[in-house]
C-alpha cells in the first residue's frame, strides 16, 4: 500500500524530510557532503539565510536547458532512470496531435517499425537482457506517444 500523496512541492522540502527520516549520517554518506551542506539543501530559503541549491534544483535546471534545446527524449530518459526502479512511469501531461490523423498514422507506423525491428534483434537469443531493455524502453515510449497523438487527432476529428 502506497502512502498518501506527499505535501512536498519544493526541492528543499524533500531534503528536509530525508534528513528527518533517514538521518544526517546516512545522507552525508550517500551524498558525500558535510552535514552542514546537507542541512543547507533542506533549509527553507524564505526562513533561513544559510541555503544552497540542492541536487534536485540543479538537475531540474539541467533538464529545463535540455528541453529548451528540444531534447525531450533526453529529459524523459533521465526521468525514467530516476523513477522506473521505483515502479513509476514517465508520461507527458498533455499530448496533442500536430499533424492530424493521417500524419499521425504515418508516425505510428514508423515508430512501430522501429520497435518491431529492435525487438526482433533483442529476441534473437530468446531473451531481453538489461542493456537491451534500456535501449527498448525509449523506443516503445515513443510508439506510445505517437499512438496518443493519433488518439488526440481522432478525438478532435482532425484528418
Amino acid at each position: 500500500m502506497r502512502p498518501q500523496p506527499s505535501h512536498i512541492t519544493r526541492s528543499y522540502q524533500f531534503f528536509s524530510a530525508a534528513l528527518r527520516l533517514l538521518g544526517e549520517d546516512l545522507l552525508r554518506t550517500i551524498w558525500g557532503r558535510s552535514t552542514t551542506q546537507v542541512y543547507r539543501w533542506g533549509a527553507d530559503p524564505a526562513r533561513c539565510d544559510d541555503v544552497n541549491r540542492n541536487p534536485i534544483d540543479l538537475l531540474s535546471l539541467t533538464l529545463e536547458r535540455m528541453q529548451e534545446l528540444g531534447r525531450d527524449d533526453i529529459v524523459e530518459g533521465a526521468l525514467r532512470v530516476l523513477i522506473t526502479p521505483l515502479g513509476y512511469d514517465v508520461r507527458p501531461k498533455e499530448i496533442f496531435s500536430d499533424k492530424g490523423a493521417t500524419g499521425e498514422t504515418f508516425d505510428v507506423n514508423i515508430a512501430l517499425g522501429k520497435v518491431s525491428e529492435m525487438l526482433s534483434e533483442c529476441l534473437a537469443d530468446r531473451r531481453i537482457d538489461e542493456d537491451e531493455r534500456e535501449r527498448l524502453m525509449p523506443v516503445v515510449a515513443q510508439l506510445v506517444r505517437q499512438a496518443s497523438e493519433l488518439l488526440d487527432a481522432i478525438n478532435k476529428r482532425r484528418v
